[in-house]
């Protein structure tokens, strides 16, 4: 009887050495998957940090391109002022320009006039003081 408690007793410790050997195998294969699962998990930590920085990025990059192209637009619109008001500035001295040499030409024809009409003059007493000249020496 003895011997069938031993052969009983080394039976039970043979299953229980057993499943001590399968427990642990089950804790091995969980430790695995949760170390694992912790290496996914701070994967994906890793890139949704990225995802972020990235996306913060492109937003500092999106703001600064607004800004740039308000201070281009900007830039834009005071040359165009300044280009409007040298148009006008230039378009107005054009017209003065051309006022003044009217008048030029106006009073240089006036001129003209008045030395034509002197020059005719002069003809008609010099054909006049000649025919004088004729008629006295005739006399």
């Amino acid at each position: 009887m003895e011997r069938q408690k031993a052969e009983s007793a080394a039976a039970t410790a043979n299953e229980l050495e057993r499943r001590v050997a399968e427990l642990d195998a089950r804790v091995r294969e969980m430790d695995a998957r949760a170390r694992n699962a912790e290496t996914r998990a701070s994967a994906e930590a890793d890139a949704r940090r990225l995802a972020e920085e990235a996306a913060r990025t492109a937003e500092s990059s999106r703001k600064e391109c607004e800004s740039r192209a308000r201070e281009e637009a900007a830039r834009a619109s005071l040359a165009l002022q300044h280009a409007r008001s040298e148009f006008k500035m230039t378009e107005a001295g054009a017209s003065s320009r051309e006022a003044s040499l009217r008048e030029a030409i106006d009073a240089e024809r006036k001129r003209a006039e008045a030395a034509a009409d002197n020059s005719q003059r002069l003809e008609r007493e010099l054909a006049s003081a000649r025919s004088d000249s004729t008629a006295l020496r005739a006399a």
